[in-house]
């Protein structure tokens, strides 16, 4: 979780595509990823991958 007063600052995409690139790395072959269905952002990033 980002902290509030730092979001829109592309913090928590660099996390998770940072993530991709260790389970890549590591030959990890899945990520789960859980988010209330309101959490916009977080869907969106789901969508790209």
């Amino acid at each position: 979780m980002v902290a509030e007063d730092c979001r829109g600052n592309g913090i928590g995409t660099a996390l998770i595509y940072n993530l991709f690139q260790v389970a890549n790395a590591n030959k990890i072959g899945f990520i789960g990823l859980e988010t209330q269905s309101i959490h916009l952002p977080v869907i969106d990033i789901e969508k790209k991958e």
